[in-house]
C-alpha cells in the first residue's frame, strides 16, 4: 500500500476517534466501513451514496462538519 494511502487511512481512523471523544458520537457503521475497506474506499463510498446519512447530522449538532466525509 502506498505511503499516502496510510496516511489517509490513519486521517480516516482519526476522523472516528474525534467524534467519539468530541461529539459522544460512536460511528460503528462508519468503523466497520474502516476496517473492512480501509479509508479510501470508504470516503468514495460515502462521497456518492444520495442520501446524507446521521453521522452528518451528528456532527452538524455538535458543529464538526469540518470532520465529515
Amino acid at each position: 500500500m502506498a505511503d499516502l494511502e496510510k496516511q489517509f487511512d490513519e486521517a480516516m481512523m482519526n476522523v472516528y476517534r474525534t467524534e467519539k471523544e468530541e461529539c459522544g458520537y460512536n460511528a460503528t457503521d462508519f468503523l466497520q466501513m474502516l476496517y473492512r475497506d480501509r479509508g479510501l474506499i470508504t470516503a468514495k463510498r460515502l462521497l456518492v451514496v444520495d442520501k446524507h446519512h446521521t453521522g452528518f447530522e451528528k456532527l452538524a449538532e455538535h458543529g464538526r462538519l469540518d470532520i465529515t466525509v
